[in-house]
């Protein structure tokens, strides 16, 4: 038989070292660093420079719109009249005078003058944009620095009217200041008549009631002095005379009481008794008390 040729194969094994090639690595330093590299503005830039992080940069953005929006927006030049409502709805400025409210202190009726003022403050309030809240604070206010300035200046009449009862009685010693200040009474109402009232209301410059000016007193004193010399009184006799004027007199400490703690009612209904006296001594003719006042 033949050969068969034979032929070896040799078979190579080859191994293939397997290699994976390292990726790059990126560490959250290098982002912090590279974080800002694609911000061209340099504007923008300036604001990033600001942060340290996106997360930084991020928190900052949400507070922001945060306070956004509860802020309140001024409008601008151009904004529509629904943008303007809307934003002194905001502030608390009603729409019309009308949502203003005044308060009135306690046992205070109000006067023309005190609702023409409200009528005036309304408008101006309306007219600064002045809130609700506001408005009331200032209407408060007003009203306790009303009150502290009309109660020192009843305070300042007393003690202008104080200081004239101690130099007319320092002038009229005695039982003589009573006698004088009566006669005075009553020429203030012969002279003045139904315009008493008006007349008590007059002030001096410095802003004292002219009735309580000693000058004043004096001269009345005179003119019911000399009225009185022809003055017709009742028959009655000199003790009947002096018991009546001892009430008078009484009267008349009750009357001064009732000026000086600024009773004007009280000193009134105790005027009233003291004129029916008068009218027993010195007849018809009324004699006539000042509600506070030394004439």
């Amino acid at each position: 038989m033949p050969e068969i040729e034979t032929t070896e194969v040799t078979t190579e094994e080859t191994t293939t070292e397997e290699t994976t090639a390292p990726l790059e690595e990126t560490t959250s330093q290098e982002t912090t660093d590279d974080w800002r590299a694609s911000i061209e503005d340099d504007s923008l830039r300036k604001v990033a420079d600001r942060f340290d992080s996106v997360v930084s940069l991020t928190q900052a953005v949400s507070d922001l719109r945060k306070r956004e929006s509860n802020s309140i927006r001024i409008p601008g030049k151009d904004a529509s009249d629904e943008d303007t409502a809307a934003y002194l709805k905001a502030l608390g400025v009603p729409e019309t005078v009308e949502g203003y409210e005044f308060s009135v202190p306690e046992g205070h009726e109000l006067t023309d003058a005190d609702k023409a003022f409200q009528t005036w403050a309304g408008e101006t309030f309306h007219g600064h944009n002045i809130s609700t809240e506001q408005a009331k604070g200032i209407t408060e206010a007003w009203n306790q620095y009303a009150a502290a300035a009309q109660q020192a200046e009843i305070d300042a009449d007393k003690v202008y009217a104080e200081k004239t009862e101690a130099a007319l009685k320092a002038e009229w010693p005695g039982e003589e200041y009573a006698r004088n200040k009566q006669f005075a009474n009553r020429a203030a109402t012969e002279v003045f008549g139904d315009s008493l009232e008006d007349v008590r209301n007059i002030e001096t410059k410095d802003g004292r009631f002219i009735l309580d000016h000693p000058d004043f007193v004096k001269m009345l004193a005179k003119v019911g002095r000399e009225m009185n010399e022809g003055t017709l009184g009742g028959v009655l006799s000199d003790g009947d005379r002096d018991g009546v004027q001892d009430q008078i007199d009484e009267l008349q400490t009750k009357i001064d009481k009732a000026q000086r703690e600024g009773d004007r009612s009280l000193a009134n209904k105790v005027y009233q008794d003291q004129q029916r006296l008068y009218e027993k001594i010195y007849g018809t003719a009324p004699a006539v008390g000042h509600e506070g006042r030394a004439a």
